[in-house]
């Protein structure tokens, strides 16, 4: 049961909020997985970098692709060779549907030459250890795709674990360099937690201030029953406590977390895709299968701990992200004060959450963390951030909202008599003006 009297506080943080944690920025990523992957049939132009070529030939700008925008076009892939049934029939849009870039992008022979149970691929350049057997009915085409992409998720793991590391004997997360950022955000969440139940949601793939929280006291449900530190054992997610306790301090991972594994043995035997917590981070590529599921009628997706690319909101019925974004739905609907920290509005299920609490909650105060967050207001130019939040996530009439515009100091505007707050900085410097 919820207690709705009760004021609650929700934290969304998107990527830019983990930027001086050490966390990584859209750029860097993308530029690490053109240089990272399988290479096309040259076998020297990688696959990743001449999905990015080709889309800028066709006239998109550099802002409009990044590592997201080539894992989406990766995943499109292995939808478009899967098979429909187990007759292996094309799926429905190989059917009408042709690629232009087989004779470049499929680098890859079927070992033996047979496509059978159990086959498998040669990739060149790539070590066989790498390579999984085929048990679950994939085309030879698709099933390149799918290692390719548990390759890009193993680089953006690998970035992700030099600033998220966190065990005992060793931490990356508390470290000299961070003590006053990481002593900043838990004197606020000790600031917050007084008088409200703390709600935090990252779209980010760590525990970084799940960790910090539980260091200073504050007893932060995961998902998973287990506090700062992860046992060496398999912790699974307790999926009726995310669905049925509203009235604990969360930090729920929406797009997963690289401390996730997807179980899908148990005692020999082959089970339905779950999600466990272990404590180190996780290389997809050493998995010891491919989880895949049909979420529509002839269309496989890949089940992996993190999830990026475009098709978040087909990936999010899946547990446990779908019980994770039902709770932030219901969060956004009923808290008191919201916080958007570095999130850039990329993903529609989020920010349909958003509109909901904008149009329904009605004692909703939101506050808009971003250094990118433009301090003047143009009316005339749909380019701008502000208007775009404006048109695009809060439905408010950019005209209306000027009028109210109340400048406190040049990073920090208030609207609406304070229902809407701009915080034109980023995280640390965020941190340190709630703190004064």
């Amino acid at each position: 049961m919820m207690d709705e009297d009760k004021k609650r506080t929700v934290i969304l943080f998107g990527a830019g909020a983990v930027i001086d944690f050490g966390g990584p920025t859209t750029w860097e990523l993308t530029e690490s997985i053109k240089d990272y992957g399988f290479y096309c049939k040259d076998n020297e132009t990688r696959i990743t970098k001449f999905i990015y070529e080709v889309l800028s030939k066709e006239g998109y700008d550099e802002t409009e692709i990044n590592f997201e925008t080539i894992i989406n076009i990766i995943e499109d892939f292995i939808i478009y060779y899967s098979y429909a049934d187990r007759k292996k029939t094309n799926s429905f849009s190989k059917v009408f549907l042709d690629s232009k870039f087989e004779n470049e992008l499929l680098n890859f022979s079927i070992r033996g030459g047979e496509e059978k149970h159990g086959y498998t691929i040669d990739i060149p350049k790539v070590s066989q250890d790498f390579i999984k057997n085929s048990y679950s009915n994939e085309s030879p085409k698709q099933f390149f795709f799918q290692h390719l992409l548990l390759n890009l998720l193993t680089d953006i793991s690998n970035r992700i674990s030099k600033y998220t590391y966190h065990t005992k004997g060793h931490s990356l997360v508390v470290t000299d360099e961070k003590k006053e950022l990481n002593e900043n955000f838990q004197n606020w969440m000790k600031q917050i937690s007084k008088n409200s139940i703390l709600r935090m949601y990252t779209l980010n793939y760590d525990r970084v201030f799940k960790i910090l929280s539980e260091r200073v006291g504050i007893k932060v449900f995961e998902g998973f029953d287990t506090g700062e530190f992860v046992p060496q054992e398999n912790v699974n997610i307790d999926l009726k406590k995310i669905l049925s306790d509203f009235d604990c301090n969360v930090h729920y991972s929406l797009h997963g977390s690289v401390f996730w594994r997807i179980k899908t043995r148990e005692n020999g035997f082959e089970i339905d895709p779950q999600v466990i917590l272990k404590p180190d981070p996780g290389l997809p590529i050493n998995s010891t299968d491919l989880p895949m599921l049909e979420m529509e009628k002839g269309k496989n997706i890949l089940m992996s701990n993190i999830v990026t690319g475009y098709h978040k909101t087909q990936k999010s019925f899946l547990s446990p992200f779908r019980q994770m974004q039902s709770t932030f739905d219901r969060d956004c609907m009923l808290t008191n004060e919201m916080y958007i920290i570095g999130y850039s509005f990329g993903d529609a299920h989020i920010n349909t959450s958003i509109k909901n609490a904008v149009v329904h909650n009605e004692k909703l105060v939101l506050n808009f963390v971003d250094p990118s967050l433009s301090n003047v207001i143009d009316i005339d130019s749909n380019k701008n951030n502000m208007e775009r939040i404006l048109i695009d996530i809060l439905k408010k009439e950019s005209l209306a909202m000027v009028k109210s515009q109340k400048i406190i100091r040049d990073d920090y505007h208030e609207y609406f008599n304070g229902k809407i707050k701009i915080n034109i900085v980023g995280m640390k410097d965020f941190l340190k003006a709630q703190l004064m």
